[in-house]
């Protein structure tokens, strides 16, 4: 089974520092959920490549051969298919998206800037204090991080995640609507999803 336009990953990051503080003061609010530190929607194929849209904290210009500025964009499902780096989690909507539709909300938010602020700031404090300090409604969106990206988008097109700015990756884990898919990865490179048979 492969990817549906409009699945959300929930991406676990094996190594580096900022993934694992992510990862540290996520799951001290949900041990489970807060294990993914990243999130992207998997868009489709495009020339027969598979593209995942998301916000990235860094963002590799093919062009250049250098990093440039972070911020909400497509890339290569490929670069996040290395088991021994990532695991995955595949979120899928129980009713179906409409692929023009959710496609084009993702288009819509392509370029966002990156809230490093949300991500060094105001989800740290979320998570100590419970409050949420950051950016509201119309005003977060002017900035997103990863969970608020692939949240903001679902939102508009359902009304589904009403905090959506919090960015919160247990409000997607948590989400009765999603059935959960583990994304396999094999050695030659091949991979394929596989439904949860044991619920979370």
């Amino acid at each position: 089974m492969k990817l549906i336009p409009g699945d959300i990953l929930l991406i676990h990051t094996f190594e580096g520092i900022l993934p694992k503080t992510v990862q540290k003061f996520q799951m001290k609010a949900d041990a489970e959920a807060g294990y993914y530190n990243h999130s992207a929607r998997y868009f489709g194929k495009v020339d027969g490549v598979d593209i995942i849209f998301g916000a990235e904290e860094k963002d590799w210009d093919d062009n250049k051969g250098k990093l440039k500025n972070a911020s909400a964009c497509f890339n290569p499902l490929e670069i996040y298919l290395n088991a021994s780096k990532y695991k995955i989690l595949v979120l899928r909507s129980k009713t179906s998206y409409n692929e023009a539709r959710i496609q084009m909300l993702m288009m819509k938010w392509s370029g966002a800037p990156y809230d490093f602020k949300n991500l060094l700031g105001d989800q740290l404090m979320q998570y100590w204090t419970g409050w949420w300090w950051g950016r509201k409604k119309k005003n977060a969106a002017k900035l997103m991080l990863c969970h608020e990206l692939t949240m903001k988008t679902d939102n508009e097109y359902s009304g589904r995640f009403p905090d959506w700015n919090r960015g919160r990756v247990a409000d997607e884990y948590r989400d009765p609507s999603f059935d959960h898919y583990n994304l396999y990865v094999h050695p030659s490179g091949d991979w394929w999803v596989e439904k949860q048979t044991i619920k979370k």
